[in-house]
């Protein structure tokens, strides 16, 4: 009964830790400040429209507007996966549509007239096609620049200057760079699709073209059936068992060593030692080694 009763008044006195606060949160997501430095090379570039930068900073403020012990919930960091993917697709699918763009008017400023004659529908339709993605996409193109470019047909392409060319050319290539994060800037695209374009339409892009295949009146003499020597006097790198020549001819037989009935003419008797064969010194001292 004492005991319990100490055991009671120690736990009476004894006091209790304070409830324990929640833990700071030392800063905000990785991902938050990528996104803030990639936001700000696009914006830098001057290359997607505004309203669609605007969008994208109005959804990440969102999600940093949250209380601090939530930014690195589950719900939160799935959030912000969803939109940095989602923004790197839009993205490089605007590289993708530029890049098209910029080939197709590198390409018309190569051709000959001849040539931009028999190509201009298809680098049309390309062209075309590159700029309606480029105003429709999630992360359309600045809208000044897409007034730019649409006033740029194969034949005003051709008239500008060198040095006009060169600064459209340099504006799209950033553009380009930026929104791929620098994984291609477009200064092959024009060639890439002339090599596409040309194969198309059935040009040639190497050589002076096909071989000719019709058949002559002479016959070809490939000298398929005549036979040649071969010969190697050089011996110093062959090797054992090397096949050195080969020649014609009769075995020459010993005839004094065989008797009637190809008998030798002197056989050893059973039991002979083997210092009675026709051995030289060293054999025979080896043959009574071996057989000690």
């Amino acid at each position: 009964v004492l005991g319990v009763a100490v055991a009671f008044l120690a736990a009476t006195l004894i006091p209790l830790p304070a409830k324990s606060l929640p833990h700071e949160v030392a800063g905000q997501p990785a991902a938050w400040d990528a996104m803030e430095q990639r936001i700000e090379e696009v914006k830098a570039a001057e290359i997607v429209e505004p309203q669609a930068m605007e969008e994208l900073e109005a959804a990440l403020q969102a999600l940093q507007a949250k209380p601090e012990n939530d930014w690195f919930s589950h719900e939160s960091l799935e959030t912000t996966d969803h939109l940095q993917e989602s923004t790197e697709a839009a993205l490089s699918e605007l590289a993708r549509n530029l890049e098209s763009a910029l080939a197709a008017m590198d390409v018309s400023r190569q051709l000959e007239s001849a040539q931009m004659a028999a190509l201009s529908p298809e680098l049309q339709k390309i062209s075309s096609e590159a700029l309606k993605g480029l105003a429709s996409g999630s992360m359309p193109l600045n809208e000044k620049m897409l007034s730019d470019l649409k006033g740029l047909d194969p034949s005003t392409l051709r008239q500008l200057s060198a040095e006009e060319w060169e600064k459209i050319k340099a504006k799209m290539s950033q553009g380009i760079s930026t929104c791929s994060n620098g994984f291609s800037s477009g200064d092959k695209a024009g060639d890439a699709l002339m090599a596409v374009v040309l194969a198309s339409q059935g040009g040639v892009s190497r050589g002076p073209g096909s071989a000719p295949l019709a058949l002559k009146d002479s016959e070809t003499n490939l000298k398929t059936q005549s036979m040649e020597r071969l010969e190697n006097s050089d011996l110093s790198h062959a090797a054992l068992g090397d096949l050195v020549g080969l020649g014609t001819g009769e075995h020459k037989v010993d005839e004094s060593t065989s008797g009637a009935a190809g008998t030798l003419a002197n056989p050893s008797a059973s039991g002979d030692s083997p210092s009675s064969l026709n051995a030289s010194p060293s054999e025979q001292k080896v043959l009574q080694q071996f057989f000690r």
